[in-house]
């Protein structure tokens, strides 16, 4: 649900023509920018979120050791502090977005109409910041604690309304109408809006509560400032954030590639062909978050289940959790491979309503990542059981290390080489995949991550 929001966002820009936005009435080329703003957006979403994204991974790794050791109130407390942490990682993230736009739009390197849209929409979208910073952590604990169906069911409540007000602030009357990207942007705030509203409604305090088999709650006297308690949430937080941070910057160096890319593609094939390389990485990206689905929620499981049999002091148990959850994603996940191997044209045309070099391109750039499937579902099973348990450090350093060797010290080169396509930037990708499962999977058979401190 969380990756829909994004998916539905990139079929209504895809799908929108001049007559959607107001003043651009007879203009054939916004739809091909529009299609090309959304390649950067999915970037400056997920560096939107990084910090937030970091205290939620904190909050579930220190709410799932206080449930696997029964400690209710510890539970309660890190639930608060995160929540609050939650709000002012939100703040600063949306802030430096904010202020950020125009030299992130210009690393970008996309066509002066593309950078217009996507300036007009992080300006917009970055409000949306300390809301997705919300739901992320209180969404995480709730998870950690092993309920999985309230966050679930908000998620389905921020797409539902995402949908709506994106399709009523585009294709409306005027004056709710017309707006664009912008209204594309409008509708995703309102549908986190929502989504905070349901979650700390469902929260909140019912009844006693107190015993850890209760659902969570969210208690107003836990919501004052712990200096203690948030920073144990911190220090796991903290190597996370580095290496989020070092990965979202090292994913947009990388999309300067493709672009570069994309210029030499357009150099030989025309002019009618600028923005079809960077458009169809835009749709693959969003395809692929897509596809990685169950290895996401069985590596959220794997997180989960390792923290409370780490706190319930049972490290053999923590094991045999996260290898089972790793078999049953690599079958899942193989055959979401094989699925996206046989239907990319479709799975494209949901996306671009096209039948030109994009969808071609696009295509192509999916069957080449629906080999890596497997590798997938290793690596984020592997790094997300360890950052249940708390050992971001180690999950930090070894990605850190392997993404400069391979992203940027292969990838670059490549780039500026004579024969280099898209193509070829996808299988460097997949072989960073095949280095990271690799190494990850000695870590975890090495066990050192059993023993980290939270």
């Amino acid at each position: 649900m969380g990756t829909v929001v994004s998916f539905v966002d990139m079929m209504i820009a895809s799908r929108m023509t001049a007559e959607d936005i107001t003043g651009y009435s007879g203009d054939p080329n916004v739809s091909s920018a529009m299609i090309e703003m959304m390649g950067p957006i999915i970037y400056v979403i997920w560096m939107m979120m990084i910090l937030q994204g970091s205290i939620a991974t904190g909050a579930q790794a220190l709410v799932a050791r206080a449930n696997g050791g029964k400690d209710r109130e510890l539970a309660e407390r890190a639930f608060g502090q995160s929540v609050l942490l939650g709000i002012f990682s939100g703040m600063i993230g949306g802030g430096v977005i904010w202020l950020l736009r125009d030299q992130i739009i210009e690393l970008s390197d996309i066509t002066p109409r593309a950078a217009m849209f996507a300036e007009n929409y992080i300006k917009i979208v970055a409000f949306s910041a300390p809301l997705s910073g919300v739901l992320f952590v209180v969404n995480s604990c709730l998870r950690a604690s092993g309920d999985t169906l309230r966050p679930f069911i908000a998620m389905c409540l921020v797409n539902l309304v995402n949908v709506i007000a994106s399709l009523i602030f585009v294709h409306g009357p005027a004056p709710l109408g017309g707006h664009g990207e912008a209204g594309i942007a409008g509708g995703t705030v309102v549908g986190w809006l929502a989504g905070v509203i349901v979650i700390l409604w469902v929260v909140r305090v019912k009844g006693k509560n107190t015993s850890i088999d209760d659902p969570m709650v969210l208690r107003w006297r836990y919501l004052i400032f712990e200096k203690v308690l948030a920073w144990r949430i911190s220090r796991v937080a903290l190597p996370n954030a580095i290496e989020v941070i070092g990965m979202c910057s090292i994913h947009s160096i990388g999309f300067y590639f493709v672009a570069q890319v994309g210029k030499k593609y357009a150099e030989k094939m025309g002019a009618a062909s600028e923005g079809v390389i960077v458009g169809a990485h835009a749709v693959a990206v969003r395809i692929e978050s897509f596809s990685f689905m169950p290895g996401f929620a069985l590596g959220m499981a794997a997180a989960t289940l390792a923290g409370q049999y780490l706190g319930a002091e049972s490290p053999e148990m923590a094991k045999r959790a996260v290898r089972f959850c790793w078999g049953v994603a690599l079958v899942t996940m193989s055959f979401a491979g094989v699925v996206m191997y046989i239907f990319a044209e479709p799975l494209v045309k949901l996306l671009i309503d096209t039948d030109g070099e994009q969808l071609e391109v696009a295509v192509g750039i999916i069957r080449i990542f629906a080999f890596a499937q497997p590798l997938f579902a290793t690596t984020m099973v592997m790094k997300m059981s360890m950052r249940g348990a708390g050992d971001t450090a180690t999950v930090m350093f070894s990605a850190f290390v392997i993404m400069i060797t391979v992203r940027i010290l292969l990838l670059g080169p490549y780039t500026y080489s004579e024969g280099a396509s898209i193509n070829g930037v996808w299988m460097i990708m997949s072989l960073d995949l095949l280095v990271q499962a690799t190494v990850f999977t000695i870590l975890h058979y090495r066990g050192k991550w059993t023993k980290a401190k939270v």
